[in-house]
């Protein structure tokens, strides 16, 4: 049965993987053309659908600003958020041969967004941006197209996606 490792990532507290995000460009007569983007995503288990970063986005050669939106609910409550069609994801499996999953939709979220917290005390006003860095989800969306099976030990630090 074919599968792919899970590496937990200490920073983030996510297992993660490597994944080449591949496009088509371009098909000239029986010739394709494609762009790559190699990145890491972090499996989320609470993530009907994957997402990207708009720079990623931007390596594959879209532009972000003239895709259709739809509405995505998270944490924070919807926002509609560009979303980018026939993305192909290459995942290394255990035997180290490439497998790919093409995905009809994958969302784009900002790579940063910045938290600007006030802190008053009388008349002094004290202002801190924090910029945080946005990750690139692998929701159970891929790991459906891929019929697969997620196995996640968490006392152990170590997963795969079986099948």
């Amino acid at each position: 049965m074919p599968s792919v490792s899970l590496k937990w990532d200490i920073s983030k507290k996510l297992f993660s993987v490597p994944v080449r995000l591949s496009r088509k460009i371009s098909k000239m007569g029986e010739t394709s053309e494609y762009t790559h983007c190699d990145i890491i995503m972090h499996v989320d288990t609470g993530s009907g659908i994957s997402s990207i970063t708009d720079k990623d986005a931007y390596e594959l050669g879209l532009d972000v600003s003239s895709l259709e939106k739809m509405p995505i609910g998270g944490i924070g409550g919807l926002t509609n958020t560009p979303i980018a069609h026939e993305i192909t994801l290459f995942f290394l499996l255990i035997n180290g041969e490439p497998f790919g999953v093409n995905m009809e939709k994958i969302s784009i979220s900002p790579d940063q967004i910045s938290n600007v917290r006030e802190k008053s005390r009388g008349v002094y006003k004290q202002t801190n941006t924090k910029i945080m860095e946005i990750p690139r989800l692998l929701g159970l969306d891929v790991i459906d197209k891929m019929c697969g099976v997620l196995i996640l030990n968490l006392k152990d630090k170590i997963g795969e996606i079986k099948f």
